[in-house]
C-alpha cells in the first residue's frame, strides 16, 4: 500500500537462463498469454475490462531469470477480481494447454519482430548487447532457430515445468490516500 491511483496485480514466474532451450518455449508461451488482442489474458483481463491494460518482462539473462506480468486495474474495479480471473488463466494452463493454432500465432509474432529489429540497426545494436550480456552474441541466432522450430509438445512441457504455484510469487499494489 502507498500512495497512488492506479491498483496493480502482479505475478512472477522463476525461469531458465536465457542460453537455456527452455527459454525459446517460455517466450512464446508468454506471446500467446500477453498478445493484443489474442493473447488469453488480454482476452479475459482487458477486452472483459477487469483491467485497462496487461504487460509482460523476461530478460535474456546469463543465469537463471524470470517472467514477470503486470495487470492495472483501475480504482473502480476489482483488484481481487483481477487477481483471481490472472490466477485462473496460469492454473488452467495444464488442462487448457497451448494449441497448434495459438503457437502459429506465436511464431509468425516473434518472427516478425526479430525481422523487424534485424533490420533497424538502432534497435540491433541495443537487441544484441542483450545477447552478449547473456554471454555469447550468437544466442541471438541460436534464440531466433529454436523460436522457429519449437514443437507444440516442447512448448506444453515447458508450459507445465515452469506454470506451477510453487514456482510463482504474487503482489498488489494498493493505492492509499
Amino acid at each position: 500500500s502507498r500512495v497512488g491511483d492506479l491498483q496493480l496485480v502482479s505475478a512472477l514466474y522463476h525461469t531458465a537462463a536465457g542460453s537455456h532451450e527452455d527459454y525459446a518455449y517460455l517466450a512464446l508461451i508468454e506471446d500467446v498469454l500477453t498478445d493484443q488482442p489474442s493473447g488469453r489474458l488480454y482476452k479475459a483481463l482487458v477486452e472483459s475490462k477487469k483491467a485497462s491494460s496487461i504487460w509482460s518482462f523476461s530478460p535474456f539473462t546469463k543465469e537463471p531469470g524470470f517472467m514477470y506480468f503486470n495487470v492495472d486495474v483501475p480504482s473502480d474495479k476489482s483488484l481481487a477480481e483481477a487477481e483471481s480471473t490472472l490466477l485462473n488463466i496460469f492454473d488452467g494452463l495444464r488442462d487448457n494447454p497451448i494449441t497448434e493454432e495459438e503457437l502459429k500465432r506465436a511464431k509468425s509474432n516473434l518472427g516478425k519482430q526479430m525481422d523487424q529489429i534485424l533490420r533497424n540497426s538502432s534497435y540491433l545494436g541495443t537487441y544484441t548487447s542483450e545477447f552478449i550480456g547473456a554471454g555469447d552474441w550468437r544466442l541471438m541466432f541460436i534464440f531466433r532457430d529454436r523460436v522457429e522450430n519449437a514443437t507444440l509438445e516442447e512448448v506444453n512441457n515447458a508450459l507445465s515445468r515452469y506454470f506451477i504455484k510453487t514456482n510463482r510469487t504474487v503482489g498488489n499494489f494498493i493505492p492509499t490516500k
